[in-house]
């Protein structure tokens, strides 16, 4: 029976790298090197054997020294392959590995209103850090990264910062940026059967049957110009969501986890309109297909025109045996597993072998990108909203992915 870690960190830190060396020896022995010291982190001690302090002091430490005095903080590792572990982008086998790419591993393709940044996309190898404590998460990234040199070379990097989804029944459902709830109809550590369909890797799904057990992710930044939401009434966010924004239920129910009604129409149409969010992104809309997915906001700053940015977002799923638009988890571009030690993840064996599915890594969640109004809004059934008349098209909040 599968089941999923249930720690939740507050803070992420998502790391890609490219593969810079030529040598599969070179790069297996520092797969192996990973292995044992992220094992070592999330048990609370040094990267290395020797530590930060305890060498000779002519040679550099093998631990960079800033967690000292630190506890674990809930630190979980996790570690990732792309295509470029495979093939190179001409699609020659560059390892001796193109047998043992999972068919449904490659880039995802362009989606609507992307506004794809080269710079910080793609990647041949992930690791996600989460912690509850920042200095925690950036110790593991740079302590691994130190170890890579000279066989992997950081692409980008993308910090995190309180969960915008819930993962287990017992936390209350956060909210993101804009506001609102995230991640109610989110999968739930608990729910072990929908993992077993959803989101682990069968034996019979793949030739490539060391991922068996594990899963895929997609990790994509959304930006969301949050100054342009922020000028929206109540009642045109409510809509663009299709959610009430205090308690997080359907515009056709009371209560959070009350079932949405899709059917339901007013005068004025559906009364939760065609484009929004929750009717855009339901299970109920896609065949049942469902993604595990954990997300965190980012704040890094404002861009070159003074805007902040949005949320970070990164999805566990299993490819469906029957991809539907707009859900089709084949596009994933990273594959990885998850060892259990305790109450910690560890990440992939290095060594080969088929992954034993006994935990999975955190789980971020998409973070409801807006979605283009194609009418003016009608005041919910709840008659929320206030002034006469419809109100104007509201400017429209876009997401890119970076």
């Amino acid at each position: 029976m599968a089941t999923m870690h249930a720690l939740v960190s507050t803070l992420s830190l998502f790391a890609a790298f490219d593969i810079v060396t030529d040598s599969r020896d070179e790069l297996a022995e520092m797969l192996r090197a990973w292995t044992a010291a992220a094992e070592r982190l999330m048990a609370g001690l040094p990267a290395g054997l020797i530590g930060p302090v305890g060498g000779r002091p002519e040679l550099p430490p093998d631990d960079t020294g800033e967690a000292l005095d630190l506890d674990t903080a809930n630190l979980t590792i996790t570690i990732g392959f792309g295509p470029g572990m495979f093939r190179d982008d001409n699609g020659n086998d560059r390892f001796g590995l193109a047998e043992r790419q999972p068919k449904v591993l490659r880039p995802l393709p362009r989606f609507p209103l992307d506004t794809l940044i080269e710079g910080t996309s793609g990647g041949d190898i992930c690791i996600q850090a989460c912690a509850d404590d920042p200095q925690i998460a950036v110790h593991a990234i740079r302590n691994l990264t130190r170890i890579g040199f000279g066989s992997v070379g950081m692409r980008w990097s993308q910090h995190g910062f309180g969960r915008s989804s819930s993962t287990t029944r017992h936390q209350t459902t956060p909210r993101n940026l804009m506001g609102f709830k995230d991640g109610t109809a989110n999968i739930r550590a608990e729910d072990t059967e929908e993992l077993d369909t959803h989101v682990w890797v069968a034996a019979d799904d793949d030739p490539a049957d060391w991922l068996s057990d594990g899963s895929y992710l997609i990790t994509r930044r959304a930006a969301i110009t949050v100054e342009t939401w922020d000028r929206q009434t109540l009642r045109d966010q409510e809509a663009f969501i299709g959610r009430t924004k205090g308690e997080g239920a359907p515009l056709t129910g009371d209560r959070e986890f009350d079932d949405p009604d899709f059917t339901e129409k007013t005068v004025d149409g559906p009364t939760i309109p065609e484009d929004a969010h929750i009717r855009i992104v339901h299970p109920d809309n896609h065949g049942g297909v469902q993604m595990l997915r954990r997300g965190y906001n980012i704040a890094d700053g404002t861009n070159e025109i003074g805007r902040m940015d949005g949320v970070d977002v990164a999805i566990l799923g299993r490819p469906p045996r029957r991809p539907r638009p707009g859900v089709d988890l084949r596009g994933h571009v990273r594959a990885g597993r998850g060892r259990r030690r305790g109450d910690v993840t560890a990440p992939t064996d290095t060594s080969g072998g088929r992954a034993r599915r006994r935990s999975s890594a955190p789980i971020p969640q998409p973070s409801g990108c807006v979605q283009p109004s194609r009418r003016p809004r009608r005041t919910s059934r709840r008659g929320r909203g206030s002034g006469t008349g419809r109100p104007p098209r509201p400017a429209q909040p876009r997401c890119r992915r970076g």
